[in-house]
């Protein structure tokens, strides 16, 4: 296959054909000043980083449109960083603006380790364009193995990952493709020896690997969803193309570190996040489900003949649907979730196609709920959905087994494909509003996801032989219009982690008012029993509230809402449906203003006998408790009251 200009072609002047790396050699580095070429000093020599090489290459794009190479290399000249000889390669009369700026990144990397400090400085610095925008929203947010490639949180990224040649058409350099991952451009060919070309956030040879996938497109996703963000990462494509090797990895007797796909990947990098994030409680729920034949299946029930799952409204967002009484697992380590998926992986219907030994014969998504809980109730909690989506490929009844079932199966697979394309399409073109989800299951239950309020990836998987042609150019032409389609993803606050702890902190501070006035009560009866029939002055009882609040105070400062029980309520909250979880809530906090009540009633009928034996002081000083313990009642069937569903 023709990857187009290859990693070390470098963009040269109009006509004049690409320009290799050998015509920059290496005693072409920085001289110590401007007027001659002398070397660099010592500690400028070495490559770039890794990591800042890796940053340029995955922003190169986004600069090579803006950059006026012109516009900052004065800077990098003062800096060292280039030669004057560099600057009359970059700036030759021949080249465009766009070759200048390509061709001064492709210098940078073997222009010693303070090379990305230095342009990044002469963007800041540049007087005649403005491009701190283009650092802060690119440079800054680039973190190799971390947040990978910077995410547009306007729009669904989308990505192409080219398969490599097999067999028989590696042998035949049956290709159909021309890739230039500098670019980000795909080409293929047309009616009448013409070309069509694409361009995207990212293009992924065939010799990508699954670290350079995951840690451009996925990461920064799953990092968003501990935050609170839904998230999705969809794997689109002709069967045989290489959808699930990209989600999941190689049959399981190649599956390594090296080859594991996405999901894998996401469950090590959404667990090992989670320990540090020390302030908060967080729980992880996962499910598996597959749309075979557009019925919806749970993957981990452990009948071998489940029964399919209704599609129904979702209760608390009547826009959205749900896969009704789809199992959700609490989980709380990577290997347990990655257990979870394995074993429903394997009850996936898959069947041997002549594109593919092991072809997909329904769609499979995996959900993971992260439900975050702040420790001290000082922050709101949150719900992070991440949705991990394999599509079955679409596919010719030729390549497909011939019976009854398979045709059945590629019709439907067929179907939904076009559906989804549908509702793309749609969602492409600025205020268009007859969104067609209903008509498939697989757009309703992703319907969540593709409407905004979700960070949305797409990863498009191309099939480079001639014979495919027809098949890549339709999914060339997906990509195009879901790059079009505008998101606006939002945190999910949960309402009802806070309400539970702020009922929960009501029910504690009004046990401690009592515990209060039983101290009081206690001094106050002491000190009439005292007092009664000796005459002198009033003591002054001020301080005995006072002293008793004091001596409660260290007692019941230590006291704190129960973490546990808020857990288990959230997490109750998300495996079963509102009706069942305000059934507990409204239990829960009746069985805690009943105690509160019972408790406040005894002590009030201790105050009526106490009231009958002190003097006129302590009389008052005893009604004015009652009054207070009145309004205390008030509050705790208050609390009932602001429950609002």
């Amino acid at each position: 296959m023709d990857n187009g200009a290859s990693e070390e072609q470098l963009p040269g002047p109009s006509g004049a054909g690409p320009t290799t790396e050998s015509s920059l050699q290496k005693d072409d580095r920085p001289p110590s000043g401007r007027s001659n070429d002398t070397d660099t000093d010592a500690s400028d020599v070495g490559e770039m980083e890794n990591e800042h090489k890796e940053i340029l290459q995955l922003t190169r794009e986004h600069i090579v449109q803006r950059l006026d190479a012109g516009h900052v290399l004065d800077h990098l000249l003062s800096e060292k960083v280039i030669s004057d000889r560099d600057v009359n390669e970059i700036m030759d009369h021949e080249n465009n603006v766009k070759q200048r700026a390509s061709q001064l990144l492709a210098i940078l990397p073997e222009r010693g380790t303070r090379a990305f400090k230095a342009f990044r400085d002469s963007l800041l610095l540049c007087k005649a364009a403005d491009y701190k925008d283009l650092v802060w929203s690119r440079l800054d947010r680039v973190v190799v193995g971390e947040t990978g490639n910077p995410q547009n949180d306007d729009k669904i990224q989308v990505v192409i990952r080219v398969r490599p040649l097999r067999g028989k058409e590696e042998e035949q350099g049956q290709g159909c493709l021309t890739v230039d991952a500098r670019c980000m451009q795909v080409t293929i060919p047309v009616k009448g020896n013409g070309v069509k070309q694409f361009v995207f956030s990212k293009v992924f040879p065939e010799e990508s690997t699954q670290a350079e996938i995951f840690n451009t497109m996925a990461s920064p996703i799953v990092d968003a969803v501990l935050e609170g963000y839904n998230g999705c990462i969809l794997c689109y494509g002709k069967t045989g193309s290489g959808k699930t090797y990209t989600m999941t990895g190689p049959p399981d007797e190649d599956l390594n570190e090296k080859t594991e796909g996405i999901i894998y990947r996401a469950l090590k990098q959404l667990f090992l996040k989670s320990q540090k994030k020390q302030d908060w409680n967080i729980a992880f729920f996962v499910s598996v489900l597959e749309i075979y034949n557009e019925k919806v299946f749970d993957l981990t029930e452990i009948a071998k003949e489940c029964p399919a799952l209704d599609v129904r409204i979702d209760p608390s967002n009547i826009s959205m649907f749900v896969a009704e009484n789809l199992e959700k697992h609490d989980v709380t380590d990577a290997e347990g979730a990655m257990k979870v998926f394995f074993d429903a992986s394997k009850k996936r219907r898959s069947r041997a196609t002549q594109a593919n030994d092991h072809s997909s014969r329904s769609h499979m998504v995996f959900q993971v709920v992260v439900s975050l809980l702040h420790k001290s109730g000082a922050e709101s909690g949150r719900t992070g959905e991440l949705y991990l989506v394999d599509l079955a490929g679409s596919e010719t009844a030729g390549e497909v087994n011939k019976d009854a079932e398979g045709l059945r199966e590629g019709a439907n697979i067929n179907l939904s494909l076009l559906y989804l394309k549908d509702v793309i399409r749609d969602l492409s073109v600025k205020n268009r509003q007859d969104f067609k989800f209903r008509r498939s299951t697989m757009t309703k239950l992703l319907k969540r996801v593709l409407t905004g309020n979700s960070k949305t990836a797409f990863i498009v998987n191309v099939d480079p032989s001639k014979k495919s042609l027809s098949d890549t150019k339709r999914s060339l032409e997906f990509a195009s219009d879901a790059k079009k389609v505008h998101v606006k993803p939002k945190i999910n606050y949960s309402s009802l982690d806070s309400l539970i702890v702020k009922y929960l902190k009501d029910i504690i501070d009004m046990k401690r008012q009592i515990a209060t006035m039983k101290t009081v009560l206690k001094k106050s009866t002491c000190t009439c029993s005292k007092n009664i029939g000796k005459p002198g002055p009033t003591r002054n009882t001020s301080n005995v509230t006072t002293d008793a609040q004091v001596g409660t105070a260290a007692e019941l400062e230590k006291e704190t809402f129960d973490v546990d029980k808020v857990r288990e309520l959230v997490n109750f909250g998300v495996t079963n449906t509102a009706q069942d979880f305000q059934a507990k809530l409204g239990g829960m906090l009746e069985e805690g203003c009943r105690e509160i009540k019972d408790e406040i009633s005894t002590h009030m009928e201790g105050f009526q006998q106490t009231v009958q034996e002190k003097s006129d002081l302590e009389v008052q000083q005893a009604t004015e408790a009652i009054t207070a313990t009145d309004k205390c009642v008030t509050l705790t069937f208050g609390v009932t009251a602001m429950i609002d569903f």
